[in-house]
């Protein structure tokens, strides 16, 4: 497989909880069966609740931030609750949204009420640039074992917190994590509106790429999110464009049929490759790659590098973003609120049960809306349908949650071609020390990489090279979640992946 038509995001997904509410009974009452399940965010009869419910989450440490929408006409006006000094003083923000010439937003917004201390308003800590190398995170951290709330900020936390707000299945309100947060089933977790956890590394290389300086630690100073990553790449590639819509739901010229995302144009270099292979590793922290790569621990990935760069300030996630959204949201370009796979589960309002498609795995790509196409999909609007021989778009998606329309679907079990079983021996190559659950997570990127090798060297005699090839190497959050992000282990598992 030819790394010169390869673009390569290295993706850190993020993770947010969802959380429904309902009023609880007084002193003395009965408890009420609840109400008819009504819209996302908080409606006239939850007011009481609400009121009652944020000043007490906002006291577990693990919990930064709340957010809240109501219904304002025909959009919701947002508000943010935090209390990042843990003073017990709430700081409240209220935002709206402005949709603008090019299909984007404005977020206005009000004057913070509450604690007046300096740096309580989260909404004024939005820079993307912050922490960005592991010298910087270790600084702030000062010895303690996560990072203080105080030090971090929450990049594009408007844009990211309504975009969620807009699928029916959100909660009524949304918490935010803190550094310190967790769900009590792992060791170690990722997301929130962080910068730490919401950067995810990304590097893009091969044919296409201008080149950052030729180094193997060349680095971009371009700011990115992961809903730029489809776009780019179908530029990249030859998408077709057409009328789709765009952030704000506007009809645009866009490269997919709904677009949240920008083209990273200033790393393009105005040709066309022939083929995208986007590599997903989930839970991989951007800056202990950052560090291992200029420690020339990671020769493959410097490879990479040297033919296009390393994003200095990584690429911002999807809000919120486990695993199954957020692998979406790079292959879809638009968020989990727009493209219909809200989270790894979810309440269904209209059906009440919880939507679960983390457990269920095939049959996922169902709950992408269908006026949202997947790169597969644009690949096959361009270039024509698989003929089942060496016509039109043939398109790979190998134990990635992001797969409709591919024609090989590993995770959803579906395969036009035949299933593909790699030929020859398969020795798991593990570091010493790790548990069995992690040495299987070793082989599966072993197995995940050599099926993609097949499909490539099948290429003009089983069906064309693949268009769009989308990767998931499951190692990386696995170890995060098992052993925390910066165990011992976690070195050489990112040797492992290289």
């Amino acid at each position: 497989m030819s790394t010169r038509r390869r673009v390569l995001p290295i993706a850190f997904a993020t993770f947010a909880m969802v959380v429904p509410t309902c009023t609880p009974p007084g002193p003395g009452q009965t408890p009420t069966p609840p109400a008819p399940p009504s819209e996302q965010g908080v409606d006239a009869n939850e007011e009481v609740a609400a009121d009652r419910l944020v000043p007490a989450l906002l006291t577990q440490d693990r919990i930064a931030m709340v957010a809240a929408a109501r219904r304002s006409g025909t959009d919701f006006v947002y508000s943010v609750y935090s209390d990042l000094d843990r003073d017990g003083v709430v700081t409240k923000v209220e935002f709206r949204r402005t949709p603008k010439a090019d299909g984007t937003y404005d977020y206005p917004r009000t004057a913070p009420t509450g604690d007046a201390d300096p740096g309580q308003d989260p909404l004024d800590r939005t820079d993307p640039k912050a922490l960005a190398a592991r010298e910087d995170e270790v600084a702030v951290q000062n010895g303690a074992a996560f990072l203080p709330l105080s030090a971090t900020t929450f990049p594009y936390a408007c844009e990211r917190i309504a975009a969620a707000f807009d699928h029916p299945g959100a909660g009524d309100l949304l918490l935010v994590h803190s550094p310190a947060g967790t769900d009590g089933h792992y060791t170690g977790n990722h997301g929130n509106l962080d910068v730490t956890q919401s950067r995810s590394p990304l590097i893009l290389s091969g044919a296409g790429i201008r080149p950052a300086d030729g180094t193997p630690t060349g680095s971009y100073g371009a700011l990115a999110r992961l809903v730029d990553v489809a776009p780019t790449a179908a530029k990249a590639i030859g998408i077709r464009t057409m009328q789709g819509k765009r952030l704000d739901g506007s009809a645009g010229t866009t490269y997919l049929a709904r677009q949240d995302g920008r083209v990273l144009s200033e790393v393009l270099d105005g040709t066309t490759a022939q083929q995208v292979v986007i590599i997903v590793s989930d839970g991989m922290s951007h800056t202990r790659l950052r560090q291992l790569i200029e420690r020339g621990q990671l020769p493959n990935i410097a490879q990479l590098v040297a033919r296009g760069g390393f994003f200095e300030y990584g690429a911002i996630g999807n809000f919120p973003s486990n695993t199954y959204p957020g692998h979406n949201v790079i292959g879809t370009g638009c968020y989990s609120g727009h493209h219909g796979l809200l989270d790894n589960d979810w309440v269904d309002r209209k059906q009440r049960v919880v939507t679960d498609p983390y457990h269920e795995k095939i049959g996922t790509s169902d709950y992408i809306r269908s006026d949202v196409e997947t790169l597969f999909d644009a690949a096959t609007r361009t270039f024509g349908k698989w003929d089942g021989a060496l016509g039109g778009a043939y398109t790979v998606s190998v134990f990635d949650p992001c797969a409709r329309g591919a024609e090989l679907q590993v995770l959803e079990l579906s395969a036009a071609g035949g299933f593909p079983v790699p030929e020859g021996e398969c020795p798991v190559v593990a570091p010493a020390g790790l548990s069995p659950y992690l040495t299987a997570g070793v082989a599966l990127n072993q197995f995940s990489t050599m099926l993609v090798q097949r499909q490539f060297l099948e290429a003009g005699s089983k069906h064309p090279a693949p268009k769009v090839t989308i990767l998931n190497l499951p190692l990386t959050d696995m170890l995060g979640h098992e052993l925390g992000p910066h165990h011992a282990m976690a070195d050489p598992a990112y040797v492992v992946t290289d």
